[in-house]
């Protein structure tokens, strides 16, 4: 919902990372690309806005120098993932839409 208020100008892009959802945004996003794009291609367009907002946040953080880190809670055989690096892979990235408006 907040990538959808952000992508139409109803909410403030920065605003809604800094303050609301910009690092779980990114976060999910690396956990979850795979399972976007492969539901994308069954039902065509799929978390779009999501997608968008993801975009936008990874944008922020790289322009802001700052690190975003996933650590895996408990499992100590898993080494800490540098998040903004993974998501600046091919494939991984999110794309960025079309403004609507």
């Amino acid at each position: 919902m907040l990538g959808t208020l952000v992508m139409q100008g109803i909410v403030d892009e920065k605003l809604a990372i800094e303050s609301y959802a910009g690092t779980p945004t990114v976060r999910c996003w690396y956990l979850l690309h795979n399972y976007v794009q492969e539901t994308r291609k069954r039902r065509g367009h799929f978390c779009r806005s999501y997608e968008d907002f993801a975009k936008r946040c990874l944008d922020y953080y790289t322009k802001q120098g700052i690190t975003v880190k996933l650590d895996w809670d408990g499992e100590e055989e898993k080494e800490p993932v540098d998040v903004l690096g993974e998501l600046q892979k091919d494939g991984v990235r999110p794309r960025r839409l079309k403004k609507t408006r």
